[in-house]
């Protein structure tokens, strides 16, 4: 289960955010369209890019230029030039329009220690971006996997990943006065990286990063196109949302609050709350299952066991809890529940969608990107 630790800086205390948030209370669940967690499908902007050719000819995610900036090896740090292949007008305007109907899901009380203004970071688990059904989000599905597998190649991480991994993504959006505390994304014993990509900001905006096994920080600037990928577990803030900030992303953004989009990808879908499938080592390209349809599957069975899970331990904390996180309880008694086991199958995702025919082709990938020299513009305070 996931636990996000936010450090308060004021205090210097770390609380955690755990999965217990409402376990055997009788408190409501919190769906996102009818679910708390759920794996769902590629849909068709993510499918277009699947390296192979296509009625239209050669078609590639892959291919999306990107260039490799800047190196931390005791963070496990990574940021890449992303030569504007996403357009973040449109990703800044997908954030504005959805944003009053993401306030109006209840957050989460786990992560209001993070952030403390109630914006739409406390709601990030309601959601996905990838779930968006718009044309730049297969472009942004595709530039994260393909600086992923940069950066399992860069620390040699690709043998260690024996399990799809899935992702889930929201969106971050700080007005004036505003920042989110310290805080990692991961949990001791987890396999789990995380990554930003900046959408709307001004000079001035950055997020600072602890470095391991020291008292040092590093300053990362936050610029559009930027895009940077960490272990989960490093311990991060924002800059606070100033006047000049404020006045830049007015003139200059066509914004009025800072934008960035944040991530996490994951062996366990329950882990990462709403995800689609990300990387799976025997089909790392999507080639044999377009749709992830398999990996879906896969991910539904163990949101399944983990609700069974969950409703066990409600009950044994609790012998009259009625509800989990998950909703109403299947099982009238612990006795019962454990006696049955996993519940029945839900059935397929309604939102996964057919799959539609593919010709594998051809994977011609090319030479990677030219290095720019590492740790360069990250300072130390």
């Amino acid at each position: 289960m996931r636990t996000l630790l936010v450090a308060l800086a004021a205090s210097a205390v770390s609380t955690a955010a755990t999965d217990d948030d409402y376990m055997g209370t009788n408190e409501p669940a919190l769906p996102v369209r009818g679910l708390l967690k759920s794996v769902r499908g590629l849909h068709q902007y993510i499918r277009n890019k699947i390296p192979g050719h296509t009625a239209e000819g050669v078609v590639d995610g892959m291919t999306i230029p990107l260039t490799r900036t800047n190196r931390r090896k005791d963070m496990l740090f990574l940021k890449f030039d992303t030569h504007e292949k996403v357009s973040i007008e449109d990703f800044r305007d997908a954030v504005h329009r959805h944003e009053k109907d993401i306030l109006a899901t209840p957050l989460r009380p786990g992560l209001v220690g993070l952030d403390k203004a109630s914006t739409m970071t406390s709601r990030s688990d309601r959601y996905n971006v990838f779930f968006w059904e718009e044309p730049w989000v297969g472009d942004y599905f595709w530039l994260i996997k393909r600086a992923f597998h940069q950066y399992i190649e860069a620390y040699d991480l690709k043998k260690t990943i024996t399990k799809p991994m899935y992702i889930h993504s929201w969106a971050n959006c700080l007005r004036k006065g505003q920042k989110l505390e310290w805080h990692n994304h991961g949990e001791e014993g987890d396999f789990q990286i995380s990554g930003t990509f900046a959408v709307s900001t001004s000079p001035g905006s950055a997020t600072l990063y602890k470095i391991p096994g020291s008292d040092k920080i590093m300053r990362n600037p936050n610029k559009g196109h930027d895009l940077v990928m960490f272990d989960s577990m490093i311990d991060h803030q924002t800059t606070t949302v100033d006047t000049s900030q404020l006045k830049g992303l007015n003139e200059t953004a066509e914004s009025n609050c800072r934008i960035t989009s944040s991530w996490d990808i994951n062996e366990e879908p329950g882990t990462v709350w709403h995800s689609v499938p990300f990387y799976d080592p025997e089909d790392p390209y999507f080639t044999n299952d377009p749709t992830g349809t398999k990996t879906v599957r896969m991910g539904q069975e163990v949101l399944k066991l983990d609700q069974t899970e969950e409703e066990i331990e409600a009950l044994q904390i609790n012998p009259k809890a009625k509800t989990t996180r998950w909703g109403a309880i299947e099982y009238g008694t612990l006795e019962e529940a454990q006696e049955r086991g996993p519940l029945p199958d839900p059935g397929p995702d309604p939102n996964m969608g057919g799959v539609e025919d593919y010709d594998e082709g051809e994977d011609d990938r090319g030479e990677q990107d030219e290095e720019r020299r590492d740790d360069e513009d990250h300072d130390e305070l």
